[in-house]
């Protein structure tokens, strides 16, 4: 995961930017821009393990996604990252994200992710498992970012609805 639990990209391509650092330090951080797909099937939701060789957040569950590429439109990225990592196929997202996580190192949309062609595989070497879960049974894995909890419910009840 990246930081904030966002995926983050082997390779750094992802967009950032430059800002001061939050105590007015004069340090810089990088602000990753990122974008996350919440899988729902039957009531669970898929969260992919971090190898634990990744630098950033190695040996922990995330959601799929990853870095917004220079002149990428969000949605876009997410139809991008999620053939990369999973090697499905999505409609792009025409609705607003379901969710957007903001961090001092970290911007990050997540969308709910119903409907897709093929099956969730792992396509890259980011992951090393794959998981289908009810959000009830995740409180024992260890999360990129604590904040997923409550949406992984939440995405869950609007699906079911």
């Amino acid at each position: 995961m990246a930081p904030g639990g966002m995926t983050a990209k082997a390779s750094g391509s992802g967009a950032t930017n430059s800002e001061t650092g939050p105590m007015g330090d004069g340090q810089h951080l990088d602000v990753h821009h990122v974008v996350a797909g919440l899988l729902v099937d039957a009531a669970k939701v898929l969260l992919c393990h971090r190898s634990a060789h990744r630098r950033w957040y190695p040996n922990i569950w995330d959601l799929p996604g990853g870095h917004i590429e220079k002149n990428e439109l969000p949605a876009a990225a997410l139809v991008r990252e999620l053939h990369e990592e999973l090697g499905i196929r999505i409609p792009e997202p025409t609705d607003s994200a379901f969710a957007h996580l903001r961090r001092p190192d970290f911007d990050c949309h997540i969308w709910i992710v119903r409907e897709w062609r093929g099956t969730p595989h792992l396509a890259s070497e980011e992951h090393d498992d794959l998981g289908w879960w009810y959000p009830n049974e995740t409180g024992h894995l260890p999360l990129a970012v604590e904040d997923y909890r409550p949406l992984l419910e939440r995405a869950v009840s609007k699906v079911e609805r």
